[in-house]
């Protein structure tokens, strides 16, 4: 009884130090010893009764825990009583039939330019087309689909919250015209530049900008069908 009493102060006054040295495993078996044995009155320090009495509630919360829960359970699949409160929604207000289907607005990636050299072979080999808000630079390939790349550098737009709208908006642009460049005969590989004013107008005159490039392509491109039609 001594040791034990011994080993009780020596904890109540070691506690109320910074020592790191005890672990808590040790504390936790120490403790269980004094709920056990009932005997931590014989202990002085005020705070260490504090902790023991604090325990205890919290053992008794702990064996009173897994019937209550139990009592929870069974009592979730009994049917409740009507009450007068307002009933939560828990069903959506649009019918799945009626909403509208979710489209992907992500170009996939056959339809991305992302290696430098395809976007070379575009600056070398294609025609370009000036505008206020953007360049385009437009080559034919020979694939299935239309494809894009997108620029925005440091010397026309500035900082990289800037770029990385001045990109975003391009692609807006671009994906949002989907009709109009599917009315095209050939398929492009497209590749848009963007400039300042870009940041600072409005959806309108993007759109019209960009969709007076398609009508440029389309223009070319029944030129040369007459310039054919007539050699032959």
């Amino acid at each position: 009884m001594s040791k034990l009493r011994r080993l009780t102060c020596d904890f109540a006054v070691r506690q109320g130090r910074s020592q790191r040295s005890l672990t808590s495993l040790c504390r936790a078996v120490r403790l269980r010893l004094f709920i056990g044995r009932g005997n931590h009155s014989q202990c002085r320090s005020e705070p260490f009764n504090r902790t023991i009495a604090a325990a205890q509630k919290r053992m008794a919360f702990a064996r009173a825990w897994r019937p209550r829960t139990a009592a929870w359970c069974l009592s979730a699949g009994a049917p409740r009583v009507a009450s007068s409160s307002r009933r939560r929604i828990t069903e959506p207000l649009v019918s799945s039939l009626n909403a509208p289907a979710k489209v992907r607005e992500v170009l996939p990636k056959r339809r991305r330019l992302r290696a430098r050299p395809e976007f070379q072979k575009v600056y070398a080999e294609g025609q370009r087309y000036d505008g206020r808000l953007m360049a385009a630079f437009l080559r034919v390939n020979e694939s299935a689909d239309h494809r894009l790349g997108v620029t925005a550098s440091t010397k026309a737009i500035g900082k990289s919250v800037d770029r990385t709208r001045a990109r975003r908006l391009l692609r807006e642009v671009f994906r949002r015209s989907a009709a109009e460049i599917n009315s095209l005969e050939r398929k492009y590989d497209w590749v848009l530049n963007a400039k300042r004013p870009l940041l600072v107008t409005n959806e309108e005159l993007r759109f019209r900008e960009f969709r007076s490039i398609i009508e440029q392509v389309a223009r070319e491109e029944r030129q040369v069908e007459n310039r054919g039609a007539s050699q032959l």
